[in-house]
């Protein structure tokens, strides 16, 4: 895959099983679902390798708590509450609700920004391939859907 830049058909194929968010609510309505993916596990061993090998190219600033290992929300708020509380200020702070965050990335200008930081290219390229092969099938019960493109038009 990485000599050619390239991954597989169906190697970005992944199961998509909708979970009912509130049993109470309406179970017709598609936003009282949650979207749980399964993903091929050779496609996630990849990743996981991809990530290990070049780890040093994602580092960011310790003041950003999303998508570390042993952080998050509430940490991050937490400490900010500490900090205001220590100084003898009030606190009044707001949330974000960026579930839907991932699905909005413009994904030219991320791959961009990893050209800017060094990533090697045919890596670049692997994981441009990558995505722009990503198919889903929906589960419920023991029926699939027909196949789909997941695509972002950002």
């Amino acid at each position: 895959m990485s000599t050619h830049s390239c991954v597989p058909d169906g190697f970005s194929t992944g199961i998509m099983v909708p979970i009912v968010k509130n049993r109470l609510g309406d179970v017709t309505s598609s936003s009282n679902y949650r979207r749980i993916t399964s993903s091929l596990l050779l496609s996630k061993l990849s990743e996981h390798c991809i990530f290990n090998k070049y780890s040093s190219y994602f580092v960011s600033c310790d003041l950003k708590f999303g998508f570390k290992k042993n952080l998050g929300c509430c940490l991050c708020s937490s400490s900010v509450c500490r900090v205001f509380l220590k100084h003898g200020s009030s606190v009044y702070m707001a949330a974000l609700d960026a579930t839907k965050a991932f699905d909005r990335v413009n994904r030219i200008k991320l791959f961009h920004r990893l050209h800017d930081l060094g990533l090697p290219v045919y890596v670049i390229r692997l994981l441009m391939h990558w995505y722009v092969k990503i198919v889903s099938v929906v589960q419920w019960n023991n029926c699939f859907s027909s196949y789909f493109a997941i695509n972002n038009a950002e």
